[in-house]
């Protein structure tokens, strides 16, 4: 079977990195020749060695990638299955293309999340934070951060807030906490106490 594609690991790497230069390219020419075109590769002393090592995992690998090809790992589809079921194992499959054949996907590392607020309840990613500043202004931020970390901590989160984001924003669209000012009075006049016309 003709493949496109195959994992170079760091374990490669690092049996190859104290080769000479000469014999570092012999091996890695081989390891693609051996899985692009299945040429059995003329090398001699340490580098057949090391080839010799890195071997059973290439075969294991175009053999996981060869049986996904042909529907070996995966159940046939079922009279009972939708179109739309159908669509997503094929985008899944075209993803398992193009990651690695032989071991899981590897997800990029989430961003930290930075405590904010006195007692820290308040978890964003610099992002996060960043975004709200310049959509909320540093003032409205602080407010909202303030309140929800002191609510957060006073009832134990019984909110059950996680998407801090979020709730920051709910919290100054709906102006959580704010005090409503009272119209300012005005000094009553002398005919607020009583009638003129009665005088």
């Amino acid at each position: 079977m003709e493949r496109g594609q195959f994992t170079f690991y760091r374990s490669f790497w690092e049996a190859i990195r104290e080769l000479s230069a000469k014999d570092k390219t012999a091996v890695i020419c081989a390891i693609c020749a051996y899985v692009f075109d299945e040429e059995a590769p003329a090398l001699s002393g340490t580098s057949k060695a090391i080839f010799s090592l890195i071997k059973p995992t290439l075969d294991s690998s175009a053999k996981k990638a060869a049986n996904g090809k042909l529907g070996g790992s995966k159940p046939k589809a079922n009279d009972k299955q939708t179109a739309r079921e159908k669509e997503k194992e094929d985008e899944v499959e075209k993803e398992g293309e193009i990651e690695n054949e032989c071991s899981p996907p590897i997800s990029p590392p989430r961003p930290a999340k930075q405590k904010h607020g006195q007692y820290g309840r308040v978890l964003l990613t610099q992002e996060e934070y960043d975004r709200l500043m310049f959509d909320l202004g540093a003032e409205e931020l602080d407010r909202c951060i303030r309140y929800i970390d002191e609510a957060a901590q006073s009832n134990g989160n019984k909110n059950k807030w996680k998407d801090w984001n979020l709730v920051i924003r709910r919290c100054s669209r709906e102006g959580w906490g704010q005090r409503y000012k009272q119209k300012p009075t005005t000094p009553p006049k002398d005919s607020d106490y009583y009638d003129e016309e009665a005088i």
